[in-house]
């Protein structure tokens, strides 16, 4: 699939699709997240939501937390801010630093609500932890920036 899905010579969308799709009836995840992408990006073929949803779901339960969360908070960031937060959640959690760096934009933000810098704080800082340059970036601009009672220019230097 990754030959065909590539811009060049070779490149072939509905070929890649065919071969991700033997690859996910095969029971692979990542084709399963690719193919996914594919289905609902709009970039390349018209978009199916509900089979990139449920090609998700099956590559998170088989076990692709980090890339299948990830790719299903991004399907749902713009439609459904709850789906978007359980997908970055679980990507987060299985050591996912960009959708740890995602989530806790979404907690600073206005789309989830009431913004939640102490939620946002507490997922930077355990992927910043695990060794991530962005999520230490964004947890600077973040103590820089998040108002009173967390501004911190100690911990944005540190």
């Amino acid at each position: 699939g990754d030959m065909y899905h590539r811009a060049g010579p070779n490149q072939n969308v509905d070929a890649a699709v065919k071969a991700y799709q033997d690859a996910v009836d095969a029971g692979d995840t990542p084709s399963m997240v690719k193919l996914a992408h594919m289905l609902w990006s709009k970039t390349e073929m018209e978009p199916d939501y509900s089979r990139a949803t449920v090609l998700l779901e099956n590559a998170i339960a088989a076990g692709d937390l980090s890339a299948g969360g990830e790719e299903l908070g991004d399907l749902y960031v713009n439609s459904d801010i709850n789906r978007a937060i359980g997908g970055y959640q679980k990507a987060a959690d299985a050591g996912n630093a960009s959708a740890a760096v995602k989530l806790a934009r979404i907690y600073v933000g206005t789309g989830a609500g009431e913004p939640r810098p102490a939620d946002a704080i507490a997922v930077l800082e355990r992927a910043a932890k695990a060794g991530s340059a962005d999520a230490w970036d964004a947890l600077g601009d973040l103590y820089h920036t998040a108002g009173a009672g967390y501004f911190d220019v100690n911990a944005a230097a540190a």
